[in-house]
This record gives C-alpha cells, sequence and structure tokens, in this order.
C-alpha cells in the first residue's frame, strides 16, 4: 500500500496533488518584468481574424503607458506544465504559507513533478540517483522541483481542484528519506552510501570481514534513527498542532508507543553496532 484509503484532511508533504497550476519554469539571465498590451493592427484582421490581439512588452517605468501594473507580473519563461506533482513542503511551511493561523496565504510552496516512467529509463532509479524516485509506476522527479504561489494553491485546494492523495506513513517516510538525500545529503540513503567507503577503508586496514559488519550494523543503526526522527518524534508535533488549543485532546498513548517502539528498534541497532568496535 502506498496512498490513503482517503486523503489527509488538509493539504500535507507527500501529497499527490493533480491539478493546472503545475508549471516548472525557467528563466533567462536576461529576463525583464513585461506588461499586458492590446495591439490593434490591419494584419490582425487577416493573420488571425481578430481586431486586437494581446502581446507582452517589457516594463519601462520612464514610459507611462508601459509602467508595471500592479498585482499583474509577468516573465518571459521556458519549462512544462504538468497535471500531476507532489507538495515538498513540510506541514508547518504549508500551514504557514497557506495562512492556517488566519493569515492571508502568501510566498510559495514547493512541489516536484510526477512523469511516467520509460522502460530505458528503469535502470537509472537506482539508490543514489536521488534526484529521481519511482513512485508506484510513475517517477517522482525531484531534481525538478518548482515552487507554486501559495495563493493559488488555497483556492484550488479550498474547491477541491488538486484531487488530492495522501501517501501512508511507510512511503511518506520513503519520501523524506530521498529529498532529504537530495537537498541535503544527510539521511538512510547518504548514510549506507558513505557507510560503503567506511567498508573499503577497512579493507585497506586489512579488516574486510569487520569493515563489512560495521557498514551492516551502522546502516541499520542510522535507518533506526531516522525513523524515530522522523515517524514517533514528528507525531508529537503534529499531535500538538491540531490540537493546539487543548493539547489534552492528543493521542498521548499513540505516542507513547511509537516512541517506544522506534526507541526498541533503535536500542537493539545500537546493541549490535557496539558488539562489532568491542
Amino acid at each position: 500500500m502506498m496512498f490513503l484509503s482517503e486523503a489527509a484532511a488538509k493539504l500535507s508533504f507527500g501529497d499527490l496533488c493533480h491539478g493546472e497550476i503545475f508549471f516548472d519554469a525557467y528563466l533567462r539571465f536576461d529576463a525583464a518584468a513585461l506588461r499586458e498590451r492590446t495591439v490593434t493592427a490591419t494584419f490582425l484582421k487577416k493573420e488571425f481574424q481578430t481586431d486586437t490581439l494581446t502581446s507582452y512588452i517589457p516594463v519601462n517605468e520612464n514610459v507611462p503607458a508601459l509602467k508595471t501594473q500592479q498585482g499583474r507580473d509577468f516573465l518571459l519563461a521556458h519549462g512544462s506544465s504538468f497535471d500531476t506533482a507532489i507538495c515538498l513542503s513540510d506541514d508547518c511551511e504549508i500551514a504557514t504559507r497557506l495562512g492556517r493561523g488566519g493569515e492571508e496565504p502568501s510566498g510559495r510552496l514547493l512541489f516536484a513533478p510526477v512523469t511516467p516512467l520509460k522502460p530505458e529509463e528503469k535502470e537509472t532509479l537506482t539508490n543514489t540517483n536521488w534526484g529521481r524516485m519511482l513512485l508506484d509506476t510513475q517517477v517522482l522527479e525531484i531534481r525538478r522541483a518548482f515552487s507554486v504561489a501559495a495563493e493559488d494553491v488555497a483556492e484550488m485546494d479550498s474547491h477541491k481542484g488538486l484531487n488530492r492523495r495522501s501517501l501512508d506513513d511507510n512511503a511518506k517516510l520513503r519520501l523524506a528519506v530521498w529529498w532529504s538525500a537530495y537537498a541535503c545529503r544527510r539521511g538512510p540513503l547518504v548514510d549506507a552510501m558513505n557507510l560503503g567507503k567506511l567498508a573499503k577503508i577497512a579493507e585497506a586496514h586489512d579488516e574486510a570481514d569487520r569493515g563489512v559488519q560495521m557498514q551492516a550494523t551502522l546502516t541499520t543503526l542510522a535507518a533506526a534513527a531516522w525513523k524515530l526522527q522522523g515517524r514517533a518524534i514528528e507525531l508529537a508535533g503534529a499531535q500538538f498542532d491540531d490540537h493546539r488549543d487543548d493539547p489534552s485532546q492528543a493521542d498521548w498513548p499513540q505516542l507513547i508507543a511509537a516512541l517506544n517502539e522506534d526507541f526498541g528498534r533503535l536500542a537493539g541497532a545500537v546493541d549490535d553496532a557496539r558488539s562489532i568496535f568491542q
């Protein structure tokens, strides 16, 4: 299972969204602000069967007719449009940008496009290619992350225009691992790569077998530590945010159970790793 049976009540990290507001745009170094201009000319009737045409021209503050238009910013760019993207902003950022505390939506939220998996590209989707992540039968293009104005997201989401699906806990944690590896060079995927290098160092010191054991146990330990941070501890933050007005309504037994489960897993991994180093 990768998706919850029903989408989360509010837009969250890892939500798969379908909509018409997703564009990744790339600006040239000489990009300039543009403004609308209505063109009238004889050739319009001949070429386009219309009397007027809207065009865009660089802003020139020295010319009254070409000054900036308040609240209407345009830039000539090139890129691609998508109807499916995943939200990469964390839940706190989403709440702030969408104005869930009563403010007006502001700023931007981060998304990454989801594209069909091409058979010839399947072999390139490895645990070291952190810019691309296999998502069911599609590919999440983390390397092509782009921002979307929060007010547009809020408008679409309020009218059910995003058609969201939410990842389950395991898939969401996996996404966090890949995103962290790509954006910060941190987390289990990066640890596994570096611990492979540790094994090679051990081999160079004539301790090849021990190096392999170190790699395996420390990889498990690092993943367990990440899971404690990314599941149980984040669950505490989410519970508080959901019950900010009355924290007594948070599910305390669930939090304790999650912490104990993940801590038990971490403690076992620590014991295994310690035995290799003694």
